[in-house]
């Protein structure tokens, strides 16, 4: 695998420093709390509908996704904004 400089991204970094970026830190985490969901429901299904029944419907969480993302947007643009001017 290549860097964005050509070089072998394998020789950039020595083989005794286990250090993983925060992406990788964030997807091991993802996937193991994931994981973890998996087992649980397959121990306790009726929890699971318990929980399901609680749960808004699927349009409604949709649309809170898309005004969250749609407000973090217009949060960034504005610090953006505001770095930008100073």
């Amino acid at each position: 695998m290549t860097g964005p400089d050509g070089n072998d991204m394998r020789d950039q970094v020595p083989m005794d420093q286990h250090a993983a970026c925060t992406t990788c830190l964030r997807v091991r985490l993802f996937v193991m709390v994931a994981a973890l969901l998996i087992v649980f429901l397959g121990w306790r299904p009726a929890a699971a509908v318990a929980v399901a029944s609680a749960m808004p419907a699927a349009d409604v969480i949709g649309a809170a996704i898309v005004a969250l993302a749609a407000a973090a947007f217009v949060f960034r643009y504005m610090m953006w904004r505001g770095f930008r001017t100073r």
